[in-house]
């Protein structure tokens, strides 16, 4: 979790900074994904190809997330990056604690959009959100982050038995 916490985090400040998440932090996201499943399964004694079966499981698990999602890029609701970082938590945290995350999220995406709404009617010479095509954006993010959190701590709001 501290691994993903970290690309979470660093995510999150490219975000503010750029209104982007580099891909090269996706990349880097990944790639320590693999690592860790390999530096799991060698410390529990696990054999190579039941390793490479658990690597490609993850693999597509965290391509099915990318794929889950991309009908909300498609209409706008979440932004690229954010679609990629989903899928680093998928393969960093896996399939149940990324949709989970996710949930929370959605649940903290729509406190703080709340918010800089009332703030916006409250005080509406200090604070204009940014607007895109008509749409207000938020740094979608943030709320990854502070659901993985969440989601960690709190634990699951649904369970998924498919495994």
């Amino acid at each position: 979790m501290l691994l993903l916490s970290a690309i979470l985090f660093v995510a999150t400040l490219y975000d503010f900074a750029t209104y982007k998440i580099p891909n090269r932090l996706i990349l880097l996201g990944w790639s320590l994904g693999i690592l860790q499943i390999l530096a799991g399964g060698m410390a529990a004694g696990t054999g190579i190809r039941k390793l490479m079966v658990c690597i490609v499981l993850r693999l597509l698990l965290s391509v099915g997330m990318l794929f889950l999602l991309i009908p909300l890029w498609r209409l706008h609701a979440f932004g690229g990056g954010d679609v990629k970082l989903l899928s680093v938590c998928t393969l960093l945290a896996g399939f149940e604690s990324s949709i989970n995350g996710l949930l929370y999220a959605l649940f903290i995406g729509a406190a703080i959009s709340l918010a800089g709404l009332a703030v916006s009617k409250v005080f509406p010479k200090h604070y204009q959100p940014k607007e895109q095509n008509g749409m207000h954006k938020i740094h979608f993010s943030l709320p990854i982050f502070l659901g993985m959190i969440t989601q960690f701590f709190a634990g699951s709001l649904v369970q998924l038995d498919f495994f």
